[in-house]
């Protein structure tokens, strides 16, 4: 159960505003984040997470917002940019909704179709990898396009 309620807290603060310096790949990368997402596989601090903590877990991306549900019910909202231009790419996040309204969020992320990969770090960390070890704080989420 810690494992989930920590997940959800990354969740909350995916949230990234489009900008930088190259605003063609940010604006072609959240367009490409656009839509519904379901939770695969999570892992933080270098625990795998069972399947079955994932099932129920969906995000929704409407332009720069994200919005978090378990089983139907909301349980996080941020906003967030993204910056395509670096490698690996990155994403900043601050959650709009309580309890975590106003906590940023710092994390690379990968887009491959109709998955993406995020790595999200804890306080202002930001990974440098999609990895995470026991004590980093890290957490590392994989999601599918929802059909």
């Amino acid at each position: 159960m810690r494992v989930f309620a920590v997940m959800l807290l990354a969740c909350a603060g995916w949230t990234v505003n489009a900008g930088g310096g190259e605003k063609d790949a940010a604006k072609a990368d959240l367009k490409k984040l656009q839509g519904t997402w379901t939770l695969v596989s999570m892992e933080m601090d270098g625990k795998k997470a069972p399947p079955e903590a994932a099932e129920g877990i969906k995000a929704v991306v409407e332009g720069n917002k994200v919005t978090i549900s378990f089983k139907g019910e909301v349980k996080s909202a941020s906003t967030f940019t993204v910056d395509a231009s670096k490698k690996p790419k990155t994403m900043d996040a601050t959650a709009v909704l309580a309890p975590n309204k106003g906590k940023k969020a710092f994390a690379i992320y990968e887009l491959d179709g109709d998955t993406f990969k995020i790595c999200t770090g804890e306080g202002n960390k930001r990974p440098a990898a999609f990895a995470t070890k026991e004590g980093s704080g890290f957490s590392l989420m994989v999601w599918k396009r929802a059909r």
